[in-house]
């Protein structure tokens, strides 16, 4: 879990200005309590239970085959 400063400050030590990067920040949105009933309390217990960065490891994992994919059928 980050904050917004702790990732634009996480991007600015890893990135350059110029650098291309996949990214999408989940925060939390009340149509989670209505769609699936997740309030902000269980929200929050969910995204700390993956600080280990399981989830972030598998997106990646899915983004790089993507590119890869791209890739094959774009040569």
């Amino acid at each position: 879990m980050a904050t917004k400063k702790e990732i634009i400050e996480a991007l600015e030590l890893s990135f350059g200005d110029e650098d291309q990067i996949v990214w999408q920040a989940v925060g939390y949105d009340d149509q989670f309590e209505r769609a699936f009933d997740i309030d902000l309390a269980k929200w929050n217990r969910f995204v700390e239970s993956t600080d280990d960065g399981s989830i972030a490891d598998d997106l990646t994992d899915t983004i790089l085959e993507f590119a890869s994919d791209y890739e094959d059928t774009n040569d």
